[in-house]
């Protein structure tokens, strides 16, 4: 009997630490608003707790700091194919997974790719797979200026176009090269002169190389051309030359128009050729700029860039650059007054 009580004695302190405490028994440390308020604690002993009830964590003091028990661990995987190991305490470590990189597969493609203009500056995106800061970037014909990996699948390359010769691209990682062939091309342009087969004439003749009007009256004249357009998103340009008629009147509109008819004399992009004191410039009759005189031989000339950028030259001397973006195919189209007023000659369309 006296074993059994001397048991029950042993067992009850355990049966009863074993049971849920009260909250008023639970070990309490001071608690306090956020950093800065624990940061204004003032002779803080070492080995101190206190609960930050900001950022829910407890800070232990050290004899400088106060330091967070949380620890934050993050592994991240950078763009060259390492990891970096951070445990919010120490300095961080780069990993470095495997003896080797990944090679590169291939190269899909880079954009843009065409209608890329001699002289001007680019950049342009390869894009692939398996890249990382290690990537060399070299092409063939033109100057590359600089390459940055963006990420894994692509790297922008700052090129200026030196040929229209279509380009090699090539990546090179350690021991790996991939190449892209014909990767990409400057555009290049085609002049066509005009014959008078070319036209759609009406009111109007073409012969010898002059256009001019067969009406007696009004804006009756007309000639255009569907066969050689400038196409949505590529160069072109159209080209002529003034020649003087029986006296100094022109009254002739030549220019660029997304689609050619009889019924409007005017056009998207167009040269308004008066008299030989007064050229201008109109886009769908609306006046751009005055250009003064004209003389016998003198070139004018429309040009359309890869960027869809209109310029208007005289004598290959740029006098006007248009606000109005190209959006669409262009044609030749002109519009032409009296049978007896000045012509214009040596029609050209480059696309």
């Amino acid at each position: 009997m006296k074993l059994f009580f001397y048991i029950l004695a042993i067992l009850i302190p355990s049966i009863l630490s074993a049971q849920t405490p009260a909250s008023d028994e639970l070990v309490q440390i001071h608690t306090i608003a956020n950093i800065t308020a624990m940061n204004a604690i003032s002779n803080p002993v070492e080995g101190s707790l206190i609960y930050n009830l900001n950022d829910k964590v407890i800070y232990r003091r050290t004899d400088t700091e106060w330091l967070s028990l949380e620890k934050k661990v993050t592994l991240v995987l950078n763009s060259d194919g390492s990891y970096t190991f951070s445990n919010g305490i120490d300095s961080d470590i780069i990993l470095t997974v495997g003896g080797t990189s990944t090679p590169v597969h291939f190269i899909s493609g880079v954009s843009p790719n065409t209608c890329l203009e001699t002289g001007k500056t680019y950049d342009v995106i390869i894009t692939g797979d398996n890249f990382d800061g290690s990537c060399t970037v070299s092409m063939s014909h033109q100057t590359l200026n600089y390459a940055n990996v963006i990420n894994t699948t692509q790297i922008q390359a700052n090129i200026t176009m030196s040929s229209v010769s279509n380009t090699n691209i090539t990546v090179t990682k350690g021991a790996n090269v991939v190449t892209h062939n014909n990767a990409l091309s400057g555009t290049t342009i085609t002049t066509h002169t005009l014959s008078a087969s070319d036209f759609t004439l009406t009111n109007a003749s073409y012969s010898g190389n002059i256009l001019k009007s067969t009406s007696y009256s009004g804006w009756r004249g007309h000639a255009y051309n569907l066969l050689k357009k400038i196409n949505n998103q590529s160069k072109g340009f159209l080209e002529f030359t003034y020649s003087k008629g029986a006296n100094n009147n022109i009254y002739q509109i030549v220019g660029l128009e997304k689609s050619p008819s009889t019924n409007d004399i005017w056009m998207s992009y167009g040269f308004y050729l008066i008299n030989t004191n007064n050229i201008r410039i109109y886009e769908d009759n609306s006046l751009k700029k005055s250009l003064g005189a004209i003389a016998d031989g003198n070139v004018l000339k429309i040009e359309v860039g890869c960027d869809n950028v209109v310029k208007y030259y005289k004598n290959n001397t740029l006098v006007y650059t248009s606000a109005k973006l190209r959006n669409t195919d262009l044609y030749l189209d002109t519009s032409l007054y009296y049978i007896t007023y000045g012509n214009t000659t040596n029609y050209k369309i480059g696309n």
